[in-house]
């Protein structure tokens, strides 16, 4: 019986660590690249629309005003120091918590509880690419849980805040 409870308390811990959303942003630089010679971005050649036209319009305005708020310029034409492109999806997952309880009449019986819940889970991520060599040389991801269809607009903004928000990467250091 204590084998069985130790193997429910790991499957739940396992449940609940793969569970856990991110709910802050990971952003992922080159660091050989000097971020203050960007001045200007375009968009990518082929950027694929989410399956929603407006939430794509949302994603697209929110982008622009995030850069133009860093000090970047929308290239009007010809090349641009930046290009950008950005991925989004909505999942279904599966989202866990646990908690533990002794009895009241036996305090030595320790009981854990796992709850489990179906979530969407949004995903937005934002990469900037080096307009002369197309390497990506700036990446971020939020993810989190996906609003009410109500809540989108404004949930997109502040995602996007969130993602823009550690960009120029501060310089490091010399050794």
């Amino acid at each position: 019986m204590k084998v069985l409870r130790v193997v429910l308390v790991f499957v739940a811990l396992s449940l609940i660590a793969e569970a856990q959303v991110l709910k802050t942003v990971k952003v992922n630089y080159d660091d050989k690249v000097d971020f203050s010679r960007y001045k200007t971005f375009a968009w990518s050649e082929g950027q694929e629309s989410v399956s929603n036209p407006a939430n794509h319009i949302r994603i697209t305005r929110a982008v622009e005003r995030e850069l133009a708020a860093k000090g970047l310029l929308m290239a009007e034409t010809g090349s641009a120091d930046l290009r950008v492109r950005y991925h989004a999806k909505i999942e279904k997952k599966l989202k866990s918590s646990s908690r533990q309880e002794s009895s009241s009449w036996d305090q030595n019986n320790l009981r854990t509880m796992v709850d489990l819940s179906r979530v969407e889970e949004g995903t937005l991520i934002l990469e900037l690419s080096d307009g002369a060599s197309g390497e990506v040389v700036w990446r971020a991801v939020n993810v989190d849980v996906a609003p009410r269809s109500d809540l989108v607009p404004e949930a997109i903004d502040k995602w996007m805040k969130k993602i823009v928000a550690p960009y120029p990467p501060k310089a490091k250091p010399a050794p």
